[in-house]
């Protein structure tokens, strides 16, 4: 299956450029099909062992679209450097961002301009101020955290969004610790995963909205330290299409 998908994307990268706009829209326009990935050279020094190649690449090259990546340790990315940017992913491992308040405040401003961003892993602004975090976190209908949930024994899922989530493998007990997320409240947001206790608290775990997509550490894959097997619960087509709205890509 992966050797079509990758002639998909051969023959989708080689067809002449349709009349469209970054999202599809647009004559005499070209369509914008590059996804900025940002990573820590720190962290993962070669791009080609980053989760992002490995895991990503695949079903945005089925989408039609192609990873350009960007080692945050050499700055932050140019207003050149976006000119050709559909959206960007990020996957951080920590919270350890070389510059977490440049990065907010950078990322808040991509976002008020209409970049969509897919935020898997850790989102890279926990040590940024909280003004700074809380305006990043605006975008995807929520409040900053302002805690871990480190106990989950007495967790369960109560909303699953069948669309997205049980692609490869259903999401079991015990649940990884998580950055506990509250709603804003504002419309155009749609919860895809959310977690309960026993008090009835309920805590969102991957949400999306008009600015792209967010999932919490740990909820967008199962990987197994000792042979490195992956396997989605989330499907990352789907993700990846409602994120960076590929529907009208020609």
């Amino acid at each position: 299956m992966s050797i079509v998908r990758l002639l998909l994307f051969l023959v989708l990268a080689a067809a002449p450029v349709g009349e469209a706009s970054g999202d599809g829209g647009g004559a005499g326009s070209a369509v914008a099909r590059t996804i900025l990935a940002l990573y820590d050279g720190d962290d993962e020094p070669e791009p080609r062992n980053s989760r992002m190649l490995r895991f990503a690449a695949l079903p945005l090259n089925h989408l039609g679209l192609v990873l350009r990546f960007h080692d945050l340790r050499h700055g932050l990315p140019s207003a050149e450097a976006l000119e050709d940017v559909r959206g960007v992913l990020t996957w951080f491992d920590n919270d350890l961002m070389p510059d977490a308040e440049g990065y907010a405040a950078w990322a808040t401003d991509q976002l008020r301009r209409g970049m969509r961003f897919v935020v898997l892993g850790d989102p890279g602004v926990a040590t940024a101020s909280r003004p700074a975090a809380s305006e990043f976190f605006r975008f995807f209908g929520l409040r900053a955290p302002l805690r871990h949930r480190l106990v989950t024994y007495d967790l369960a899922v109560v909303h699953q969004d069948p669309e997205l989530y049980g692609y490869e493998r259903p999401l079991t007990p015990p649940f990884k610790p998580f950055p506990v997320y509250h709603p804003t409240g504002e419309p155009g947001y749609t919860v895809h995963l959310a977690v309960g206790s026993s008090d009835g608290a309920t805590m969102p775990l991957a949400i999306s909205g008009p600015h792209g997509v967010l999932v919490a550490a740990g909820y967008s894959h199962f990987l197994t330290e000792t042979s490195g097997q992956r396997k989605w619960y989330v499907d990352p087509f789907a993700l990846f299409s409602r994120a960076f709205a590929t529907g009208g890509l020609p």
